[in-house]
């Protein structure tokens, strides 16, 4: 049990980069604690004896879905790629097995709901403290996280938490949020009090609000329909079912409390306004610079010492020395060929906080490339990303580089035309992801491009743009038959079907114990969230992702085990 625990909430400590490493192959927090969970989970199974060996009714979708991901790979043309993808699912499937093996005098449902509930809670509220509230959180979590620049060309960043992808983090909120309700409902009926099951109730919509507030920040639009649409689509069936009036209403207000903090934020927040159409991007970091001193003689391969003059025209401070502080930045391009040089960075932190409207006068260390030539030195502020990602225009000082001494001169070319050249990739429309996966599946129908090859090579089916492997297809039926072709889709909707199948029966069954009816209830919600959302996103190939939706749907064969119901 204690290996569950831990395989529940490292799905939220995904480092991006592995922490661990056997020969080539690398190992992150979440892999490793999983990994723990693995090992426990065979030492109970060799004390259990034969009987964690009879199959369940979910059991044999989760190991068609694999054993099709392994036919796919065995015909990619980068196999070792997709064989690494299977390898990864084979790893989660060991999960799934671990979970539904877990004893059940423990209660084992009850524990690996509770520690969902708490990983959830816990996550959000680190993703909305960083965000909003304590600063120094971000330098604490920062092996955790990758910051993503979205909204076109001014630049803001989306809370993500201990989730690389904003994207990803609202997925997996949404996911987890119906099992967290279901849990704090089951506590609450568990009280004699009235005044402590008010209190308990009270705590489990409170509890429910921090992570669906930490979904609201995400600005995912598809997660403002899918959320609250699956909300109540949970108090729909808590009706039909004839769960009591505090089940269904506690669904019902938690999809008001979204809809209307969302609602609130777009009046109030220019930024959730632009995400939902309402409003015009604003530019948050912008900045006017004026080149004001210069070493009178500097020759090629020296450091030379230059002051510039910058004006802050944004709507946020630039932060001075200490954490996360604003950088001035340069870089020489070779003229007229505009050819990055490789020459030492020295970078400069801007001397104190720079508030909307200030100025300040910066003294920028500088190291000049070594050959001589005509060159463009351009300067620009970093946070995060250079300012010229936000479509500031940057300094541009043309130099004469020359042994003899070195001098300025004039270039026809505006400071626009050197902006950094290496943004954010734009992204792509989903429509046309979509398209591009449907050809790959009309090209490889039956067994597809192998696991996880689409987002390597989606290029090939959508000429004219560049490649950004974290994009899938925004889909997880399209991945599926771009990946895995026409077998790998019907494991996956096999799979998925089967779940939901299982979950009804048991969430209908009012013979069945309450905490297991409930707690059915929130993972039919979950798995609908699942495929709802997944209509948009494609999840599996982040690591935390793919060990928790294994995890649910181990639970899922927990829980439709206690019932004794069998799917047709």
């Amino acid at each position: 049990m204690f290996g569950a625990i831990v395989a529940i909430v490292a799905t939220m400590l995904e480092v991006l980069k592995p922490v661990f490493s056997v020969g080539p192959v690398g190992f992150t927090t979440s892999e490793i604690a999983v990994g723990f969970f693995i090992a426990t989970a065979a030492v109970w199974g060799l004390q259990a004896g034969m009987r964690i060996f009879r199959l369940k009714p979910l059991d044999l979708a989760v190991i068609l879905f694999l054993v099709s991901n392994y036919l796919s790979s065995a015909l990619s043309e980068d196999r070792p790629s997709a064989f690494k993808f299977s390898l990864r699912l084979t790893y989660g499937t060991l999960v799934y097995f671990g979970i539904t093996r877990l004893p059940r005098r423990y209660r084992a449902h009850l524990v690996v709901a509770g520690a969902i509930a708490a990983t959830v809670v816990l996550v959000s509220l680190v993703g909305v403290l960083e965000n909003f509230c304590l600063t120094c959180m971000k330098a604490l979590l920062s092996p955790f996280k990758e910051r993503i620049i979205t909204f076109g060309a001014y630049y803001n960043v989306r809370i993500s938490s201990t989730f690389p992808f904003p994207t990803i983090f609202a997925f997996y909120l949404e996911m987890l949020i119906p099992v967290l309700l279901a849990f704090g409902l089951w506590l609450a009926g568990t009280a004699k009090e009235l005044k402590r099951r008010r209190l308990l109730m009270v705590l489990t919509l409170v509890c429910t609000f921090i992570p669906l507030a930490a979904i609201a920040f995400t600005y995912t639009r598809s997660a403002y329909v899918v959320a609250p649409a699956t909300l109540l689509v949970g108090a729909v069936l808590a009706a039909i079912f004839g769960y009591g009036r505090r089940v269904y209403l506690s669904f019902a207000v938690a999809a008001v409390f979204f809809v209307s903090l969302v609602g609130v934020s777009a009046i109030f927040s220019n930024t959730m306004a632009f995400r939902l159409g309402l409003a015009e991007q604003e530019q948050r970091f912008s900045a006017e610079y004026t080149l004001t001193g210069i070493t009178p003689e500097f020759k090629p391969g020296e450091k030379i010492w230059t002051r510039i003059h910058v004006s802050n025209r944004g709507t946020v401070k630039w932060a001075g020395p200490g954490d996360e502080p604003a950088l001035v930045v340069y870089r020489w391009l070779s003229y007229p060929e505009m050819v990055n040089q490789d020459v030492e960075l020295i970078v400069t932190d801007v001397p104190r906080d720079i508030y909307p409207g200030d100025e300040a006068d910066i003294d920028v260390e500088v190291m000049t490339p070594s050959t001589p030539g005509k060159y463009i030195l351009v300067y620009e502020l970093f946070i995060d990303a250079p300012f010229s990602h936000t479509g500031v225009s940057p300094l541009v000082v043309p130099v004469d580089l020359e042994e003899s001494g070195s001098s300025q001169f004039v270039i026809p070319e505006s400071p626009s035309s050197f902006y950094d050249r290496d943004p954010a990739p734009m992204s792509i429309p989903r429509r046309e992801l979509w398209s591009a996966a449907v050809n790959a599946w009309k090209a490889n129908p039956i067994l597809g491009l192998g696991p996880d090859q689409f987002r390597k090579r989606y290029v090939e089916f959508l000429p004219g743009v560049e490649l950004d492997p974290r994009l899938g297809a925004h889909n997880i039926f399209l991945d599926a038959m771009a990946n895995t072709g026409i077998i790998g889709l019907a494991a996956l909707v096999y799979l998925l079907a089967s779940a939901v199948w299982l979950l009804v029966n048991t969430a209908r069954d009012r013979s069945a114990a309450g905490d297991v009816r409930l707690i059915s209830l929130g993972l039919l919600v979950s798995m609908i969230a699942y495929i709802g959302h997944g209509m948009f996103e494609y999840p599996l190939w982040q690591t935390g992702m793919m060990m928790m939706w294994f995890i649910l749907l181990g639970l899922v064969s927990l829980l439709t085990g206690e019932t004794g119901r069998r799917q047709p």
